[in-house]
């Protein structure tokens, strides 16, 4: 018995829609398997967090002056500590811990600086599902702040956990005139138009 024109019967045409049927729910379960691991990725992964306080020891921020030539220089100096706290359920294996602090006017979006303007500060041990790692820093930049000035400072840590992504978390602090400590965030909401 025909149904349609030509030679295609009704046993074909069923087989066809079966045959698509089944790639429909193959494709199906392939993206239902997917999502779930990219949630298993997602929750188990490690998780860090940044945080910058002052560094142990006298003074902390200092300025040298160095006579060069006929003319004085200054290199002004940051004694901080960076501590990472790892939030997520695996290890995390920090690779690069880059740093630099800079003499601006105010704080702005455009002017991150890049990866060959922060100096290479080491790495750190594995830090485990819940655990706190520090790392000391100590940068430096030519000049000496004024009033009205702020120093920056950008962080970058470059890590990889179990699913070997490899990561970048990026912490950025001010440091104001009477050397408090602010992340950018909280210095642009307490000094709005600096």
């Amino acid at each position: 018995m025909t149904l349609l024109a030509g030679n295609f019967r009704l046993t074909d045409w069923l087989l066809a829609v079966f045959t698509l049927a089944l790639v429909v729910v193959a494709v199906y379960q392939y993206l239902l398997v997917r999502r779930q691991d990219e949630h298993f990725t997602h929750t188990e992964r490690a998780w860090l967090l940044a945080n910058l306080e002052w560094g142990a020891g006298a003074g902390k921020v200092l300025v040298n002056d160095s006579r060069v030539g006929g003319s004085i220089v200054s290199t002004t100096f940051v004694r901080l500590t960076l501590s990472c706290h790892n939030e997520g359920r695996s290890p995390a294996w920090i690779h690069l811990i880059r740093a630099g602090v800079v003499i601006a006017e105010k704080v702005t979006g455009e002017d991150a600086p890049t990866n060959s303007e922060l100096k290479p500060c080491g790495r750190m041990e594995p830090i485990g599902a819940g655990k706190t790692a520090t790392h000391p820093l100590e940068l430096s930049c030519s000049g000496k702040q004024k009033a009205g000035e702020i120093l920056r400072i950008h962080v970058r840590v470059r890590y990889h956990d179990v699913f070997q992504i490899k990561r970048m978390l990026i912490a950025k602090y001010v440091v104001d005139l009477n050397h408090d400590l602010y992340t950018e965030d909280d210095f642009l909401e307490t000094y709005q138009n600096i």
